[in-house]
């Protein structure tokens, strides 16, 4: 058991609440927690959740949320999509449909949060936001991916980067790869700490990190799990 949940486990005993009633953070809180471990400063984040349902669910859907956002339309050659985009307070979303052309062809619903920075207040806009996003519009059958940028300070240039980050996720299965052309270092590992996995090769995976380093020598950090995704 990791340190985390055991200091959560003696606040419960200690107040007298059942173990099983408290979740554990989600994948994008605790980055976040282990980031603030750190002397970075955090850019951005995003989170993306993502579930293949059929026409008639997509459309029951997308009517349901007709009535309470305005609806942008892309035509694209093979797909519609269907887009409303909102803000709560630090917290921005959208909700996008995906109307394939093909008859047989699965729809998607996928929900996309982000912000800048992070602090309790943003932490209780975006849990709030995500938690009516997943009971609106998800079942247990979405996958989510959640990522977050990072700036080191001048104290961190003295951190070996990749075995600094390694150790505070207790990352396990670790592969690395360096593009020269690019400047960019990619890792990739298994924490315990999340329960979001991929396979690769019968190897679980559910960490991505990318570090590159300016001409300044400051450096930048985009940590993701499972894997990082840039479209969807």
């Amino acid at each position: 058991m990791g340190k985390f949940a055991m200091i959560v486990l003696a606040v419960l005993f200690i107040a007298g609440i059942p173990a099983e009633a408290v979740e554990e953070p989600d994948a994008l809180t605790y980055l976040m927690m282990t980031a603030e471990q750190t002397d970075v400063a955090i850019d951005g984040w995003n989170v993306v959740m993502k579930e293949k349902i059929e026409k008639e669910e997509a459309q029951s859907l997308l009517e349901q949320v007709k009535n309470r956002h305005q609806v942008s339309i892309i035509e694209e050659e093979n797909i519609v999509k269907y887009k409303i985009v909102g803000v709560n307070h630090q917290v921005r979303f959208e909700v996008i449909f995906h109307f394939p052309k093909e008859p047989l062809a699965k729809h998607e619903v996928i929900a996309a949060l982000s912000g800048k920075g992070w602090n309790e207040a943003i932490e209780k806009q975006y849990q709030s936001v995500k938690g009516r996003l997943d009971r609106t519009l998800f079942t247990g059958e979405k996958k989510t991916f959640s990522w977050m940028e990072l700036r080191s300070d001048g104290i961190m240039k003295k951190v070996p980067l990749h075995g600094h980050w390694t150790n505070l996720f207790n990352l396990q299965h670790v592969t690395k790869h360096y593009d020269k052309t690019a400047n960019k270092t990619f890792t990739y590992g298994f924490t315990p700490h999340i329960k979001e996995t991929i396979n690769i090769d019968k190897i679980p995976i559910n960490l991505q990190l990318v570090t590159e380093e300016d001409e300044t020598g400051f450096q930048k950090v985009t940590i993701g799990t499972p894997i990082l995704i840039h479209e969807y």
